[in-house]
């Protein structure tokens, strides 16, 4: 009849259905693929006190705490250099790389105690699954020893299981290994910046651990672009 409306059978009754599809699809993109904003992208605030030891991810228990900041002590003592060691819960959006340069930068204006460059910053991110140590200019021989293959396997388990006491113990018996008195003149190997950073898989179940960590290497490449795998 003339003037009547498509019936929900017609073309324009099939295309509503379209539209709504078109209209829900648009609005899960508003939510979930709307770039981020400033807030989301600025990088997260680095510690305000430069400690040998932070937990900021809360993984150490008391007791745990005071056996590794003692061991920091000696091993500062033994090596003759700064030892710092940061546990973050998450530095996304910023890569591992970049925040440990930036944790640098930042206490290379506050304080004299990285003149000469005798210091490891070690940065470990429990969600992010990524761990880096970041030498001195004065320290960046090191890395050749903690680059080679398999060479930190034992830290990635570790901290795969989610051992962060027995990864970082393993970390500094590492470092007394290798850091040689400043009394002997070294060449540096690296550029400022250098730093071995390596990935570690999440907690695996039992009799799967060193699956986990078969075969990965950490690599050095300039302001720390390293990845295991």
């Amino acid at each position: 009849m003339a003037g009547s409306r498509p019936t929900g059978g017609g073309p324009a009754g099939a295309a509503r259905p379209r539209r709504r599809l078109l209209a829900l699809a648009a609005l899960c993109l508003a939510f979930f693929g709307m770039p981020a904003s400033p807030a989301q992208t600025a990088p997260r605030p680095l510690p305000p006190l430069l400690r040998s030891l932070s937990d900021e991810a809360g993984v150490l228990d008391v007791a745990q705490g005071r056996a590794l900041a003692a061991r920091i002590a000696d091993l500062e003592q033994q090596a003759d250099a700064r030892i710092i060691v940061l546990i973050a819960k998450t530095i996304r959006p910023e890569s591992i790389a970049a925040y440990a340069q930036r944790l640098i930068a930042r206490w290379r204006k506050r304080t004299n105690a990285l003149e000469g460059g005798r210091f490891v910053f070690v940065v470990i991110v429990q969600e992010d699954r990524e761990f880096s140590v970041v030498p001195g200019e004065a320290l960046t021989y090191i890395l050749k020893r903690l680059m080679a293959r398999d060479a930190m396997a034992d830290v990635q388990m570790r901290l795969g299981r989610d051992e962060y006491y027995e990864a970082i113990a393993l970390i500094l018996d590492k470092l007394a290994q290798l850091i040689r008195p400043s009394s002997d003149v070294v060449r540096s190997s690296g550029p400022p910046g250098t730093q071995a950073r390596c990935a570690f898989s999440p907690r695996q179940g039992a009799g799967h651990e060193h699956e986990a960590v078969r075969g990965q290497r950490c690599d050095g490449r300039g302001a720390g672009a390293v990845r295991s795998g």
